[in-house]
């Protein structure tokens, strides 16, 4: 009898956990910054994990298959994921500039610094490029931000989806767009890979505060590493517990450009935005 349950068990056990990461640099940087997460999490419990990279169009459908036990986004992704399918915070993202801890993150509203476009009334009749519908920072703040402000998409300028954030600043910076939509941090990180000076590109009416980065509206908890429902309480704790003990010099906290992670943050300054 005992021989039959220790089978059974192992026939029903979970070789491999899906982790859906959602990819907004593409999907070869978001293996290169995750996979040494993935492997750590590997180490410390003794599971496997597959990292998927998806993208904001793939996302809710990746989460509708019932394919993916664990989730790796932006808060408003995880926002949408919790109220469709009951997916359970675990940990949040703790970001880094100059090798101090940030905690969280805001939209940036730019265009080149030549393009004559000074305040958000320059906007009225241009072109502006945003990541993707569901993006927060590539579209659903700074929309909401320029709402704020009295400007009305399609009514006061015209807004089309590039698929990515960086397509979003090529856009910007070829020309394509008058305006982009894109999160702190990002033109910074573009202008390094592109070998780009970031004094081509110039930030539209910037909050007035001590955040280390120009940014647009509120500054909005980070990324959160979260599970579906039906996900294995105890295993959900050893992933958690495992995220937190990582310090900042560790390599798969270094590779991911992060500092480290905290506990799960309120999440109701998103909701506050996207239940608008």
């Amino acid at each position: 009898m005992c021989f039959f349950l220790v089978c059974t068990f192992n026939v029903n056990a979970k070789d491999i956990y899906d982790l859906a990461v959602l990819s907004p640099k593409g999907v070869s940087i978001a293996k290169k910054e995750w996979q040494p997460t993935v492997d750590y999490l590997q180490q410390k419990t003794g599971k496997k994990f597959n990292l998927i990279p998806v993208t904001f169009k793939s996302y809710d459908n990746a989460l509708a298959s019932k394919k993916m036990e664990f989730l790796l986004c932006n808060p408003a992704v995880f926002y949408d994921a919790r109220k469709k399918y009951d997916a359970i915070p675990l940990a949040s993202l703790i970001g880094v500039y100059q090798d101090k801890p940030l905690h969280g993150f805001g939209a940036v509203i730019f265009t080149r610094a030549d393009s004559g476009i000074q305040t958000f009334t320059d906007l009225k009749g241009k072109k502006v490029a945003a990541a993707q519908k569901n993006a927060l920072m590539g579209y659903r703040l700074p929309s909401h931000v320029l709402q704020e402000k009295g400007l009305e998409v399609e009514k006061d300028y015209a807004l089309y989806f590039t698929g990515s954030l960086f397509n979003v600043a090529q856009a910007v910076k070829y020309g394509k767009a008058d305006v982009g939509f894109v999160r702190t941090g990002f033109l910074q990180w573009f202008a390094k890979k592109e070998k780009t000076d970031i004094s081509e590109f110039m930030v539209i009416e910037p909050e007035q505060d001590d955040f280390p980065f120009q940014h647009n509206g509120p500054i909005l908890p980070f990324w959160i590493f979260g599970a579906t429902k039906g996900t294995d309480p105890a295993l959900n704790k050893e992933i958690a517990t495992a995220l937190m003990e990582l310090k900042p010099s560790a390599f798969p906290v270094t590779a991911a450009n992060v500092y480290g992670w905290e506990e799960p943050a309120d999440l109701s300054p998103v909701g506050d935005i996207i239940d608008k």
